[in-house]
Formats: structure tokens, sequence, C-alpha cells
């Protein structure tokens, strides 16, 4: 009815009594929500300030128990400072604190600083039970005590919930003393300090507060008497002037709900609100309008991500997955699932250590849920793991399950992600395997065959049942197949040989390529040198056997050597040095049967070693000397373009003593350093001796021979560098040479030393070259200047085609390379001759000068001695 008769009225009287209606309900809703909201806002506000001052309180209590446990203060002093405090503490005569215990059922006042009298009483006076008291705890709506005892209802309170308000009525104190008899509400905050058994309150009368909610509920009814008709009038006088802009907006508003983004309010001809509601409106269609073509572009371009991502989720190779907090499968990618050979509704709603990813092995579910426990704390955990798949074949996954967290900071799902690293580890399995493996045979190196020596050794000390061998074998003559057939057969030969003595030695033992053509067998359980002299026969024996090369077949004999049983102290070294001892004297006997390390040859060894022990001392007392090999330039003319240096020692008993003993010796003592040192400065003071006495020898150079060891040794360069400025010398002048041995085992640390020195001036050559294997990758990065070819190879160059065939190889090579050659060994007129058809004009050998003694090469550069005629 209502309804109906609402609907025939017109805007403006819709407005008018709308408008009346509001003022109704807005001055009907105040009396009955606002008005006791404020009043309760007030009461709200008083009890958080005397909880507030309260706890001001409190803090001085805790301050007072601090120094009690920390025994600056006794509790009867500190209870006795407290109270002094407090009752200082009026903030008026209505507002201030007391103190009661909580020793009784019904407290007794310890102190009040408006009524002293009360302080020791039990508060169980008629006074206390004449009011009616409310507690303000946790009660909702407050509990109701009506005539009990508030002082024992303030116990109560703080016993059942440590603090609490309870109101009541109580008398006022009056300025000129005493109290009023008239009763007021009045309401008080107290608080349990435990420590000490103590309740302390403070209170406020609430009369002020019910005195401004009476005043403000008569001010109400006038002000909202007055509102009502002036909202009367106002909506009548504005009921006109609103209703035709309204029924334009309604009309603008219909065209927007039906989708109509162009429409516009265009109301014209007022400058109030409606004609900024106007404004407003077609800012707003005008907005509503952009954002619509941006959500639809945004749409556009997230779907166009959505796509990619889903393209790229589904094409890569990556393992993927969307787990929820609790470790249910969301989603899999296709390689994921591929790995597991199943479909996503196989795995999807389930736990994800229950897949087929994991559920093989308890361990791997296990390390699973500690991994989600550990991401679920930390943001993101990483392992390596492995899945076995349905064909057997075990693949290695990189694995890692990354939280993803809302803005609380709640795991919201959890993202697995894994990475196929199976091939890595592969690479690095045949990593480690070539760091203790000769890369032409396959066989242990001599890092893994000093390893393998040590365990031994280990084994022997701890178990004196166990016994092991150690074979040294080495190929007799083989160089001869390397110089003749080349070294790609040499090669594939001693790939065989290595294949036959693997044969013959059990699955237990090592075999290892100690060197070029030298091997190297650690045999288990060997007591007797008869079993050991056995089973190197039959090492020797697989080699009876011709091998093929081509259409050739090719020989082999080996000479072996025997350490056996060797005693605690040993070291591997010194375990391969006897054998290869034993192995040079069966090879010196000419029989090429295995010889087993003896006595005697003990005694050869400590002759050696006396010989290490009198080096040192040859040096310091002048036994040893410098002689001077020519190198001749025959594409300039038959003078001396430079000098090799040459160690020499005169032994005062034993007589001239040949290098190649002596430098070995050095070599594996260390003590090649600081021979090394003594020949570079003999040899560089020799030559500026030279330039001072022969300036034409200014371009001459010194050749001088450097060790392995020397190229390891830190500061190296820094030496060769304080030698040359110490003489005067141009870094040019002075050649150092390294043999091909240098090349092969060239650590960082030797590169960088090479690479200082040649960018320093210094001359680099690679002694012996054509003998070894050569890393020529690594040749061509190093800044070498000169290749010196072996004297074996020329000593062969007449007879021998190969022989030729490498010399021209090393031409050509180092003509590429832009590197000089020198050719070691020239002894005849043909290898010369043939040596400068091939290009090769460096030459040095007996050919051309034996080695000379300072002053012989000193004759030479001043012309008083000539290098042999060679035209």
């Amino acid at each position: 009815m209502i309804k109906r008769w609402a609907s025939g009225l017109k805007i403006s009287t819709k407005i008018v009594v709308a408008s009346l209606i509001g003022v109704v309900f807005f001055l009907a809703g105040f009396l009955v929500m606002l008005l006791p909201r404020i009043e309760e806002f007030s009461y709200s506000e008083r009890r958080y300030f005397l909880k507030e001052r309260t706890a001001a309180i409190m803090n001085l209590f805790h301050q007072y128990q601090s120094e009690i446990e920390a025994g600056e203060l006794t509790l009867a002093e500190a209870q006795r400072r407290a109270i002094r405090r407090i009752r200082g503490i009026v903030l008026s005569n209505d507002e201030y604190f007391w103190i009661m215990d909580t020793t009784r059922p019904i407290p007794k006042m310890i102190m009040h600083p408006v009524m002293p009298a009360y302080e020791g009483m039990i508060l169980d006076a008629p006074a206390f039970y004449s009011a009616t008291a409310k507690r303000f705890g946790n009660a909702d709506p407050p509990e109701k005590l009506d005539k009990v005892n508030l002082a024992q209802a303030m116990l109560e309170e703080c016993l059942e919930n440590g603090s609490g308000y309870v109101s009541y009525v109580w008398p006022k104190p009056i300025k000129e003393g005493g109290y009023t008899e008239k009763l007021y509400q009045k309401e008080s905050y107290v608080v349990l300090f435990k420590p000490w058994g103590w309740i302390i309150g403070t209170g406020d009368y609430n009369d002020d507060i019910q005195a401004v909610i009476a005043q403000l509920r008569n001010a109400a009814f006038v002000y909202l008497g007055l509102v009502t008709l002036l909202a009367v009038s106002v909506a009548i006088a504005m009921a006109s002037s609103i209703t035709r802009p309204l029924y334009r907006l309604m009309a603008a508003t219909k065209s927007i709900a039906e989708g109509d983004l162009d429409t516009r309010a265009g109301i014209t001809g007022v400058a109030d609100e409606l004609a900024q509601l106007s404004n407003n409106f077609d800012h707003m269609t005008l907005k509503l309008r952009q954002r619509d073509e941006e959500r639809r572009a945004a749409e556009a371009a997230l779907g166009a991500s959505e796509k990619k991502f889903r393209t790229m989720i589904e094409h890569t190779r990556e393992l993927f997955g969307l787990l929820t907090p609790e470790g249910f499968v969301v989603q899999a990618n296709p390689a994921a699932l591929a790995v597991a050979g199943v479909s996503l509704k196989d795995v999807a709603g389930k736990p994800f250590w229950d897949t087929p990813w994991w559920n093989d092995d308890p361990k791997k579910q296990l390390e699973l849920k500690q991994a989600l426990d550990q991401a679920r704390k930390t943001g993101l955990e990483c392992f390596e793991t492995y899945h076995t798949s349905r064909n057997g074949q075990r693949v290695r996954i990189d694995f890692s399950v990354q939280a993803v967290t809302n803005d609380n900071g709640d795991v919201i799902m959890f993202i697995a992600e894994g990475r196929d690293i199976t091939e890595r580890h592969e690479m690095e399995s045949q990593l480690r395997h070539m760091a203790l493996h000769d890369p032409l045979t396959g066989l242990a190196n001599r890092t893994l065959l000093r390893d393998r020596i040590g365990q031994a050794i280990m084994s022997s000390s701890r178990e004196s049942s166990y016994s092991f061998a150690v074979l040294f074998i080495d190929l007799d003559r083989f160089k001869i197949v390397n110089d003749s057939l080349g070294h790609s057969v040499g090669d594939d030969i001693l790939k065989e040989v290595a294949g036959r003595f693997k044969s013959v030695l059990r699955s237990g033992d090592t075999l290892a390529r100690y060197g070029g053509d030298e091997f190297v067998a650690v045999i288990k359980g060997i007591q007797m040198a008869r079993e050991a002299v056995r089973l190197a026969r039959r090492l020797v024996n697989v080699l009876e056997a011709p091998f093929h090369a081509g259409n050739s077949l090719v020989s082999l004999r080996a000479s072996i050597g025997i350490e056996l049983n060797p005693p605690e102290n040993a070291t591997p070294d010194e375990l391969i040095r006897n054998a290869n001892l034993a192995m040079h004297n069966a090879k010196q006997l000419r029989k090429g049967g295995p010889k087993v390390f003896t006595a005697r040859l003990l005694e050869s060894i400590q002759s050696i070693r006396i010989m290490e022990q009198e080096l040192p001392a040859a040096l310091e007392n002048g036994q040893l000397h410098l002689v001077f090999q020519p190198i001749v330039d025959l594409s300039h003319s038959r003078d001396a373009s430079g000098f090799e240096a040459l160690c020499r020692w005169n032994h005062p008993e034993n007589g001239s003593i040949p290098p190649m003993n002596f430098i070995h010796m050095a070599e594996e003592t260390g003590f090649i350093v600081k021979l090394g040192e003594w020949v570079l400065d003999k040899a560089c003071r020799t030559l500026a001796d030279w330039n001072r006495l022969v300036p034409a020898s200014r371009d001459v150079f010194i050749s001088v021979n450097v060790s392995p060891r020397q190229l390891k040794t830190v500061g190296f360069f820094g030496m060769v560098r304080r030698t040359l400025d110490k003489y005067g010398l141009k870094p040019g002048q002075l050649h150092l040479e390294i043999t091909e041995t240098v090349i092969m085992d060239a650590l960082p640390k030797t590169i960088e030393q090479l690479t200082e020195l040649a960018e320093f001036g210094v001359r680099l050559s690679i002694d012996d070259f054509g003998t070894g294997y050569s890393n020529l990758a690594l040749l061509t990065k190093l800044p070498v200047s000169n290749l010196k070819i072996d004297l074996s190879i020329i000593s062969g160059l007449n007879q021998n085609e190969a022989n030729l065939a490498v010399v021209r190889t090393i031409v050509n090579m180092a003509r590429a390379l832009e590197l000089n050659v020198v050719a070691e060994g020239v002894e005849s007129e043909l290898q010369r001759e043939v040596l400068v058809s091939l290009g090769c004009f460096m030459q040095q050998g007996y050919l051309h000068s034996r080695p000379l003694s300072e002053e012989g090469a000193l004759a030479v550069l001043t012309g008083q001695y000539l290098i042999k005629e060679t035209a």
C-alpha cells in the first residue's frame, strides 16, 4: 500500500518525505544508539585513563622488585619506599591511589592517602556492604554483585584476572575535611602485584560524566528539532531545482548500465553540486571507457603471456611442478611427467613424495619431506637426487623446492624444479677418470699409481701377512718404432701393449703408464722373488707375438725391474726408483729378463746418495764449471750467433762425471734449483765479460737450460730479471731452454712464469723437440721463440726417411708458427746440407764445434778461433 502510494508522488515530494523520515530516524538513532555509545565511550576513556595511570605505578613496583632481586633493597625497605612514593601521588581530592593486601578473604587496607583512618583496617565495615558493586572484568555483560563487600569484590577480581574494574557508590571527600552524606557512583581500577601480594587501586567519580551526558541529551533534542525544521524547508526549496538534473543523470546512468560508455550527462545552466556531479559522471564514463580499453589490452597481453609461459613450461626440458602448501601435486610439465612415465591425472592431488618420482626409495621420500619443511622455513631448499625410470635408466637431478608466500608470509604453494644433470655427472666422472688415468692407454697415471702404492704400504704396515711387489717395465728400443713408423703407429702399439699386460694381471692389481714407453705394475699377494719373476716373465712373453703396424710387423721386448716387499718407511717414489734401477740393471746386462732389487743395487743407490751429498760441496768448492758450445746461423755467416752453457763436474777422485748422472740426480733431490741459479749467474757474468771485451758480442746470446723444478719455483722470473740487471744484459741476449716434458705437464703457474719471461724480452726455446708427445695446442699459446730438434733425430737423418720427414714437418710447423729452428747434434756435412735444404740454418754440434772453455769461446768471438769451415 505504501509502495503504491509512494509511486504516485513526485520526486520533490519524495525528497521532502524522505528528509522528514531521515531526520526522524536520525533522531531516534542518535537517542537510541549514539548517546549510549557516547556515554560508553566516555566511561571507556575514563577506564583507559585509570588503567594507564595505574600502569605507571606498577612500573615503580617492578623497579623496586628488580632492586630486591639484585640485592640492593630488602622487601620491607622497598615496600616502605613504595608506600611513601604513592602516598604523595594525589592528583586531586577525588583522585588518588590506595593499597590493600590479599592475605585474607576480606582485604586489609595498607595505605589510603585520603582516609588514613582506614589504614590497617580489615575492610568489613558496614560502609563496605551498603554499596551496590559491579565488576568490570572479562565478563560480558558485566557481572552485577548486589549488597556485597566491594573490597572483597576487588580481591576476587584481581585473584581471578590479575586486574579489573569495580563500580560502586561511595561518598565524596570534602575539601574542608570529611565526606558527603550523599553517595556517588564511582569506578575503580585494581591490579594485583603478585610478588608482594598487594592490590593497588585508583578510581574516579562518574557524576561529571552523567551530568555531561544529560546536558548532551537535552541539547540533542533541541538541536535536532531545529535541524528537522530546517531540513524540511531546504528539502522543499531544493526539490524543484534538482529534479530535472536527476532525471538526466538517471537516463545517463541507465545508458551506462546498458553498456553505452559514450553516454554524457550534459547538465548545463547550473553551477552547483549537480553540475559537479554531472562533470564527475562524464569523467567517470571517460575513465570507464579508458579502463575498459586497458582491461581488454591487459587481457590480451595476459593471454599472450600465459600462452608463452605455458609453451615454455610445456616444451622446456627442465622438470617443473606446482605443489599445495601441504605438498600435494597440482601441476607438472610434460618433461617431468615423461621422466616418471605418467600422465598428470595419475599424480594430481597425490602427495608429491608418494608419486613415481620418489616412491622407489624411502630415503628419497624422507629427503623430499625434509626439503619441503626446510623450504617452508627458509623459502628455498636445493639438493641433488636421482630417479630411476621405468626402462632402468638412472637420471641425476639437481632439485630445488621454493616456497611462494602471500603478504602475511603464509605459504600458498611450492614450486618444484629439477634439472637433468646426468650428462654433467658423467662429464665430471670422465674428468676424474682423466685426472687419474693416462689418456692414451686408459691405464692409471703417475698420480693414481703413487696413491695405489701408498695404500699398499699402509696395508702392509697394518697387516704383517699383506705383501706386494712393484714392477717397472720398459720397452726396449721403442724410440726406433716412433722414429721409423711415426708416433701415431707407436701410440697404437702402446695401447695394444697395455691390453696384453692387463690380460696377464688380476683385477685387483694396478697397471700404470709411467712415461712414454714405461709401465709400472703393483701386484698384491707376492711374497717370494720366484713368484714375482714368474709373473714378470709372463709379461715379457705376451710381447712375443709381433704387433701389426699397417703392412709391417713389429717385434718388441721389455726389461723389467722388481721391488719386492719393501720396508715400512719406504715412499712410493722410492719404490718406483728401486724398481727402475733394477730394470736398468737388467737392461745393462742385455739379457732383457726381470731383475729383482737387491743389496747390490742398494749399494749403487747409496753411492748415488753419496754423490747427492757431495754435489752441494762440489758447487761450493769450485769443482763445477761451464763450457760453451757455439750455435751457428748458416743463413748469414759461419760465425757463432750464440752459445749454449753446459755444466761440467770434475770430481777430485772420480774424475769427470757425466752431466746426465748428476743433473738427473740434482733434479730428483731438488738441488737443481740452486745449481740452476748458479749456472744462470755464471753464464750471464761470462756474457757480460765478453760484451765488455768484445763490443761486437752484444748481438750474441747465451742459452741456458732450465729444469721443470726451477719453473715451478716461486719468484723464478724475479731471479732472472735481477740477474740480467746485475750484469747489465738485455733480456733478448738470454735464451732459456725448456724440455717438451714441461710443455706436456704445463701448469697454470708454469705458463704464467713463461709468459712473464717472454713479455720481459727473454727468448724461450723448446729443447729435445720431437722426442716426446708435445701438447701442440698449448705450444701455440706459449710465447716460445725457438725449437731445438733433438740429436737423436738428427743422428738418423742419413739412414731413416722417417727422421727426414720429422725434420721437414718440424721446420714447416715452425715456419707457420713464426719460430726459429735449431738442429742439435750435427756431426756430418751430409746432415748439414740436408738441414739447410729443408730450411734449418741454425745448427749446433761437433761438426761446427765441440763445447769450449770460457777462453775458447772468447777466442771465437775475437776471431782467433774459427768455427769449422762449412762451405
